[in-house]
């Protein structure tokens, strides 16, 4: 499959979720929402106190850049242009799923990283490059585990569906857990080894529950050769 602009997914995203945050986040000022700082001399000394100190350093970094994106001047260079954008994204999607029922992607650009490896946010934010372009599009995805990584940390698959296949992409994942638990290095893993394991966790198990895994299992075939996962969906679910 070809999704060409796909890789514009990160810039879009950020262009309107920051927009969103400086819009949104307004409303906590210290005046009526959040916190208020304790000492001030006026009214705009408080609620320039209050932000400084309510929100940390990458909701202040959002919020310049979305105040900036959506400023007279730059709102039709930067946040209409991201809207046309994610127009395209959403309809290379809807292009690719009139011939395949689900896609697989990696989640992220590599494994987790340690704690306050990536400095940069520019860098942080480009390990969300294969996720962000789901959401731009409207669509439900799901990460999955599927190995570990030579370094020791795991790493997992994304998978991804039309919208309202939410039933689908469900499926389709807990049938790729009771064949292959790769965490554990198991490969096969039945229906009652899932039913114990709910219960040795005390969670609840209800029934439906019941009703979506029996569904699963008889309209989901999944089989692993190797490195190659091949998913059927037998008929569409109830």
């Amino acid at each position: 499959i070809e999704l060409p602009t796909e890789n514009m997914g990160v810039p879009v995203y950020y262009v309107g979720a920051c927009a969103e945050a400086s819009s949104n986040l307004s409303r906590f000022d210290g005046v009526r929402y959040g916190h208020r700082a304790k000492s001030y001399t006026d009214i705009q000394d408080m609620m320039r106190k209050s932000r400084s100190e309510g929100f940390g350093a990458e909701p202040q970094r959002r919020i310049m850049i979305g105040t900036y994106v959506l400023s007279h001047g730059y709102y039709d260079a930067y946040y209409i242009q991201a809207q046309r954008v994610r127009r395209l994204i959403a309809n290379e999607f809807n292009s690719v799923f009139q011939n395949v029922d689900a896609i697989i992607s990696p989640v992220a650009t590599g494994t987790a990283y340690n704690f306050g490896e990536k400095s940069d946010p520019v860098s942080a934010y480009l390990s969300d490059l294969y996720t962000v372009p789901v959401s731009l599009a409207g669509l439900p995805g799901m990460g999955i585990p599927c190995g570990v990584h030579s370094n020791g940390r795991p790493m997992g698959f994304q998978l991804i569906c039309p919208s309202f296949h939410e039933a689908d992409l469900l499926g389709m994942a807990h049938a790729y857990q009771l064949e292959t638990d790769a965490m554990l290095g198991s490969t096969s893993w039945s229906l009652n080894n899932y039913k114990d394991a709910q219960k040795e966790k005390e969670e609840p198990w209800d029934e439906i529950e019941k009703s979506i895994i029996a569904n699963v299992a008889d309209n989901v075939k999944v089989s692993v050769k190797g490195k190659v996962v091949e998913i059927v969906i037998t008929k569409d679910f109830a």
